[in-house]
């Protein structure tokens, strides 16, 4: 029996590349109504990516008055998509998906001071009104 030489390909990566090919991964299957996968891999690339000093849209998200009071919780939809919890049916809303990719793509952007131009343009097909500091 011989080895297949798929067996051998392989991929050297990163966390930052990690983060990167997750959140594209993300904008892909928000793009195509994967709301489950985009959710999934916007948080995971969100939660590898390292702590930083720099504020991002999940540090406002926790000030909060109603996230501090636990009347809202900004991640329940990525809880019941990594946990078996109970309700077996839930409605995910396209916006959802899109704040979870803004929350990674934000806490990349503060932790490596760049992002690539393509989440600036999806970021802005969500919201036209954002302001230009965010982007320039």
């Amino acid at each position: 029996m011989t080895d297949s030489p798929r067996l051998h390909i392989h991929l050297e990566t990163n966390k930052k590349l990690a983060a990167q090919r997750q959140i594209d991964g993300a904008i892909f299957h928000l793009r195509n109504m994967g709301l489950e996968c985009a959710i999934t891999l916007a948080s995971a690339a969100e939660r590898m990516l390292p702590h930083s000093e720099k504020e991002y849209i999940f540090s406002y998200l926790k000030k909060h008055e109603a996230y501090k009071s636990k009347q809202v919780n900004f991640n329940e939809t990525i809880t019941w998509l990594k946990h078996t919890s109970e309700p077996d049916g839930k409605i995910i809303f396209m916006f959802e998906a899109a704040i979870t990719i803004a929350r990674a793509m934000s806490k990349y952007a503060a932790v490596y001071d760049d992002a690539p131009s393509e989440w600036i343009e999806f970021l802005k097909s969500y919201w036209p009104e954002m302001p230009s500091e965010w982007h320039d």
